[in-house]
């Protein structure tokens, strides 16, 4: 049986099929007709497609047109065609032509497994679950070997004039090339899924349109759409279909996270991240460039909707909760998966599921760690809680299938990096050590100005007086966000609001939420906690934090403080507020 998704008409492929001048591309005719005659008779169902144009590197060249695409449940094959007189002299191919031999630039075999890579590299078709295999057809010549050495003769994939002259079914000839090279490379996977096979005819169907697609040509625009300079972290996300990033911040790894979207702008993919504030960022910077096959959400927000509200992200790192995220997934996805799923943030998530999410959504087989297409992001010292959920190894789990990459270059600008270099020695500091660093940084003339005020009422009025300070400087504040340690979310000293509440009521000052994230009115400042901030930044951050640890444990109370102090790009002023 044969599904053929071009839809010539037998009758009219002399008009349909022909040279740039108008006259009949016969060879392509007669395989037309043979590969559909032949495979309708076949065993087994056969799909079937005519002069695929893929905008895909191979070699040197942006794009590659198959001649012929045939899939089954064993696997896919490039037919790479030539038409009239071939002949091979001293292992060249050449076409004959009234006695005159034109060479071709290159072995019709080695162009047809050149195209076979391709599609497999551009993550077209995963050659991990999918054996790819070529042959090449010859119908108008009587070639009978391609070599003469053996051990390089490739005649068992080759059809020629007397096998298009015979009753051979051209369908069993490509069922024995594909059973004899999955013997010799030992291919375990003998048929296909209906699930599989069914996503790569997908991917085909009616063809892949994906202008958007990688190649080099197209990484300048990528690069300066993202204003990076990362090309190897860029070209590293072509080579491996796993890759995991680790990268302090700054590095740019929710950048590459952008550019891994738009270069695989035809495929559907998920983006999953900890914070709501950064996922309504980034679904909205993806909408602005038309990018729409990548669904963004947060983390729990995808447990709630996929689980209908059933899943409780506490319960993920036991064994009940994955099981019941697993039978979830395959409810869900019922038969389906993800082209590729990119985990930004990882640190947050990686024991709650992450594995499970990995393994399940990027493979019908549930070996997506083995065989799927994914992108993990994260940054040990910026997950909380750290020290006591084991995440290295939870991460490790992840990069034992997959490339891993360590960016350690600060992508910002130099007084970027001096912020940076304070956090990092934030992090070692003692209790009784912090107001000594804090009066160090002071000090030091940087880019990070240290406020101390007394009380919450001298606090809301030196923030309003910085507010009009950088209104001098530009009239938008957009520019700038207020970021508020989460120990001062709650009243103290047996004030009625909190600090957090007291600055929201305050001219000008909008708490920052999905709706409004990128749209603040233009005289008006952002405000968030530090962790629901988390994967974000801006120019100015204005930081406010209470003196010493009110709630947190001390380790969380520096932690948070880090995470803020590098979320500033230009400059930072930190409020302390003496509690």
């Amino acid at each position: 049986m044969i599904v053929d998704h071009t839809e010539k008409s037998l009758s009219r492929l002399e008009y349909l099929i022909t040279k740039d001048d108008g006259t009949p591309l016969q060879g392509e005719i007669d395989m037309y007709r043979r590969i559909v005659h032949d495979c309708e008779n076949s065993s087994i169902t056969w799909h079937f497609w005519h002069d695929i144009n893929l905008h895909i590197q191979s070699g040197r060249a942006s794009e590659i047109q198959i001649d012929f695409l045939l899939i089954s449940e064993l696997g896919a094959i490039v037919v790479e065609v030539k038409g009239g007189a071939i002949q091979i002299e001293a292992g060249k191919y050449f076409y004959q032509n009234r006695g005159i031999l034109t060479p071709m630039g290159r072995s019709p075999f080695q162009q047809a497994e050149d195209y076979q890579w391709a599609i497999i590299k551009s993550k077209v078709i995963n050659g991990e679950e999918v054996f790819v295999d070529h042959v090449c057809a010859f119908p108008h010549a009587t070639l009978d070997r391609t070599s003469s050495n053996p051990a390089q003769d490739l005649s068992y994939k080759m059809w020629n004039k007397n096998d298009q002259d015979s009753d051979k079914s051209f369908a069993e000839f490509c069922i024995d090339i594909l059973k004899k090279d999955k013997q010799r490379k030992r291919w375990t996977n003998t048929k296909l899924s209906s699930e599989v096979l069914n996503s790569v005819i997908n991917s085909f169907t009616p063809t892949i349109k994906d202008s958007g697609r990688y190649r080099q040509s197209s990484l300048k625009d990528i690069l300066n759409w993202l204003n990076i300079s990362n090309l190897d972290a860029l070209e590293s996300l072509q080579r491996n279909h796993r890759v995991v990033i680790e990268g302090g911040p700054g590095t740019g790894k929710t950048t590459i996270a952008k550019a891994f979207i738009k270069k695989n702008k035809g495929l559907r993919g998920l983006y999953l991240c900890w914070t709501k504030l950064l996922a309504a960022q980034i679904k909205y910077t993806l909408q602005l460039e038309g990018l729409f096959n990548c669904e963004v959400e947060s983390y729990t927000s995808y447990m709630h909707r996929i689980s209908k509200g059933n899943i409780s992200i506490n319960e993920l790192s036991l064994t009940t909760g994955l099981q019941e995220l697993e039978s979830t997934i395959e409810v869900y996805m019922k038969g389906q998966s993800y082209d590729y799923v990119i985990i930004d943030e990882a640190q947050d998530v990686a024991d709650k599921g992450m594995t499970v999410i990995l393994r399940e959504l990027t493979s019908l087989q549930h070996t997506g760690l083995q065989t799927g297409r994914f992108l993990v992001l994260y940054d040990i010292e910026q997950g909380y809680n750290s020290g006591t959920r084991n995440l290295e190894s939870a991460i490790d789990d992840i990069t034992r299938t997959s490339a891993h990459f360590t960016i350690n270059g600060n992508k910002r600008v130099p007084t970027n990096i001096e912020i940076v270099r304070y956090a990092n020695e934030l992090l070692d500091l003692k209790p009784e050590e912090v107001a000594a660093f804090w009066n160090a940084i002071n000090n030091d003339e940087s880019a990070c100005k240290i406020h101390v005020v007394n009380d919450s009422k001298t606090l809301t009025r030196v923030l309003k007086q910085k507010r009009k300070e950088l209104t001098s400087i530009s009239p938008s504040l957009q520019n700038s966000t207020i970021l508020v340690h989460s120990d001062l979310l709650y009243p103290i000293n047996g004030e009625q609001d909190s600090v957090y509440d007291k600055l929201t009521y305050s001219d000008s000052v909008i708490e920052l939420s999905i709706e409004n994230i990128h749209r603040l009115p233009e005289h008006a400042i952002g405000l968030s906690t530090i962790l629901k901030y988390k994967g974000l930044e801006n120019e100015n951050i204005i930081l406010v934090i209470p003196i010493k640890s009110l709630r947190s444990s001390f380790d969380n109370f520096l932690f948070e403080i880090y995470v803020g102090m590098t979320r500033a790009i230009m400059n930072i002023d930190i409020f302390i507020l003496n509690t």
